[in-house]
């Protein structure tokens, strides 16, 4: 697996925990909704709605805190403002935040370093130190971040490789998009929950060897090199992708950089088809339980895209599930 198909899949699919780590790291705080002048233009947002007594909205997220992903497309703020409730992937209230360190640390007698080896721990240190350096990241905080470095599994230091190149806008206290959905809906007093727990997501991301997880970094690091010398972000293409509404270049940006087709498939099966399947199911009982109430669920853009996305998972339960687009409004 190249290191582009791990970043990206980390960045635009299950990183709810790392996310949420990631904002516990750097002390990331609220910030006010932007300026609607500031919105990127207009295209279809990846937001469907589910018919019922009353309607639900699915709403496909990317976890970076990228100023143009913030401003939200007009229907999605419609429909948000509309919600009486929010549904992310894994509870993002304060307390869940401040317990996720057990989770994705290593047992106390196991160091990253001894997992990675040096020679890989060193470039990783130093990756992370330059990104610091860069993003002018105060003292304490570096420290305070080199030393949880070396206590994470692979996979979670993975997930802040991933976050790196937002590493001045985390730092500066600009919140992920699915962070930005429960602070306002919080603000707005609407009911807030999770579709997934914490515990759920991390089985899934440990079903993965200490080799493969070590492999995935590796060619993170990688990619990150050949990034700097093109001048580009492994992170910048799915961007624009997804503020064109487009799955389907998602996908392709995903499985056309896929070198280890074993890797790259497990983690298909593992972090998407098999949560979406779950969530989807939830997401079904949610609605059959609270019929007349307007829920917004909010996952990751992948989890919403062809034959196995929860969208289409819906529709065999019997659900209308309909696309929003701007002609529509």
């Amino acid at each position: 697996m190249k290191g582009s198909v791990a970043v990206r899949l980390l960045v635009s699919t299950a990183t709810a925990v790392l996310l949420a780590l990631t904002i516990a790291l750097t002390g990331a705080a609220p910030q006010p909704k932007g300026d609607a002048a500031d919105r990127p233009a207009a295209s279809d947002p990846l937001l469907w709605r589910v018919d019922g007594r009353a309607p639900a909205y699915l709403f496909g997220t990317i976890h970076v805190p990228d100023a143009r992903v913030l401003q939200l497309p007009v229907p999605v703020d419609d429909a948000l403002a509309e919600a009486s409730a929010l549904y992310t992937e894994i509870p993002m209230d304060l307390t869940t935040r401040l317990t996720l360190n057990d989770r994705v640390t290593l047992p106390p007698h196991q160091r990253l370093q001894d997992i990675l080896g040096e020679a890989l721990h060193t470039r990783l240190l130093k990756t992370f130190q330059t990104a610091m350096s860069d993003a002018a990241v105060p003292d304490a905080t570096a420290d305070a971040l080199e030393t949880m470095l070396d206590r994470l599994k692979p996979w979670a230091a993975l997930g802040q490789v991933a976050l790196l190149d937002y590493l001045p806008e985390l730092a500066a206290g600009r919140q992920p998009l699915d962070a930005v959905l429960y602070a306002r809906a919080h603000a707005d007093g609407k009911q807030v929950a999770a579709l997934e727990t914490v515990d759920e997501q991390v089985a899934a991301f440990d079903r993965f060897t200490h080799a493969e997880q070590t492999a995935m970094l590796r060619a993170a690091l990688d990619e990150l090199d050949r990034a700097r010398q093109t001048h580009t972000t492994p992170a910048e293409e799915l961007v624009e992708a997804y503020l064109a509404g487009n799955l389907h270049q998602l996908n392709e940006l995903l499985m056309d950089t896929a070198t280890d087709v074993a890797l790259a498939r497990k983690f298909h099966d593992v972090m998407l088809v098999s949560r979406n399947r779950r969530m989807a199911e939830r997401i079904a009982a949610i609605r059959r339980a609270e019929p007349s109430t307007v829920h917004f669920f909010a996952v990751g853009a992948l989890h919403l895209s062809g034959p196995e996305g929860i969208p289409a998972l819906l529709r065999d339960a019997r659900f209308r599930v309909t696309r929003i687009k701007y002609s529509d409004q």
